[in-house]
């Protein structure tokens, strides 16, 4: 699953896109607050549909809903209806969302979900965990990261990760970015924990939570992309709680897999750090929006950036001068 182009009309805060966001490998979403980075992140976890479970369960829809403050507030003006245009591989997709609470799925114009009935009716088990594996959506928020870990930590969940080799990929990832040793995640006593290394004595094993929320974060977000693949990685707010040095290590572990990845961040130390790993096929997105609420956007390529910055100007302040 790969995703080409996205247009929005009617959602959140976004009234229409000037023109549709164009999406390479590796996207990075910057502007003001309230500039729609959280919106075109929101709209892209409803993929690959909004009836269907996530990779714990918990319907693309409803979860959204809940975290944002109710169905109404995925309406732009609370009323009307919301149409969500994706270009994906070489189909058309679309979701719509009425202030009825009426949702309507099609690819291709070919409804899928002509009520609530999910797709996944159709398929076997497996594809089902696989649909709802394809996109992973990494909200701003504590309670997500907490409902993450305890999932991680059910007996199926953490078999896999086991299975996978994940516990110790991570364990020797976040070794780069701390000055301690951590050669294992594991499940001590009911808790996620890290094992440390001493020199010259036995292991202790520390709770996820008592390392700091950034680097909780990364270990359980890493743990499920490095166990279940994703095809597609959306982090809202990608620097919160990260020093510079997590921050670079988590850019270059996020291009060195085959995931697309799209991103927003107000830091930069991200924009930095960016132009360090140089991801391969990336842009930066600068957005915008008018006084009536129409998203525009510029795009970046990491050569404009790196002339940017050296010449000792902040990429986040350019919209002016990007003419959006």
């Amino acid at each position: 699953m790969f995703i080409h182009e996205v247009d929005i009309k009617e959602f959140r805060g976004i009234r229409k896109c000037k023109k549709p966001l164009r999406l390479s490998k590796f996207n990075v979403l910057i502007g003001r607050n309230n500039s729609g980075k959280s919106t075109i992140l929101g709209a892209l976890s409803l993929l690959p549909s909004p009836l269907l479970g996530g990779p714990f369960g918990s319907n693309r829809l409803p979860f959204l809903s809940d975290l944002l403050g109710g169905r109404s507030s995925l309406i732009y003006g609370y009323s009307g209806e919301t149409k969500l245009n994706f270009k994906i591989n070489e189909s058309l997709w679309e979701i719509s969302i009425n202030d009825k609470g009426d949702v309507k799925f099609s690819i291709d114009n070919e409804e899928l979900i002509p009520s609530s009935t999910s797709i996944a009716s159709k398929l076997n088990l497996k594809e089902i965990q696989r649909l709802r594996q394809l996109v992973f959506f990494i909200p701003n928020s504590t309670e997500f990261i907490k409902m993450l870990v305890e999932n991680l930590k059910t007996e199926v969940n953490w078999n896999f990760v086991m299975k996978e080799g994940a516990h110790f990929r991570v364990a020797d990832e976040i070794s780069k970015t701390v000055d301690d040793k951590y050669t294992e995640i594991l499940i001590s006593r009911g808790n996620l924990c890290a094992r440390k290394e001493f020199p010259k004595r036995g292991p202790f094993y520390i709770k996820l939570e008592d390392l700091g929320d950034g680097i909780e974060k990364a270990i359980a977000v890493m743990l499920f992309v490095e166990a279940f693949k994703p095809d597609v990685i959306l982090w809202d707010d990608f620097e919160a709680a990260a020093h510079p040095t997590l921050i670079r290590m988590l850019l270059s572990w996020l291009n060195e897999r085959k995931w697309q990845v799209v991103l927003s961040t107000h830091s930069i130390d991200v924009l930095d750090r960016l132009l360090e790993v140089k991801p391969k096929d990336a842009q930066i997105i600068q957005l915008k929006k008018t006084a009536d609420d129409i998203l525009l956007h510029e795009k970046l390529s990491l050569e404009e950036l790196e002339s940017i910055m050296e010449s000792n100007q902040d990429p986040r302040l350019l919209v002016d001068a990007l003419r959006l």
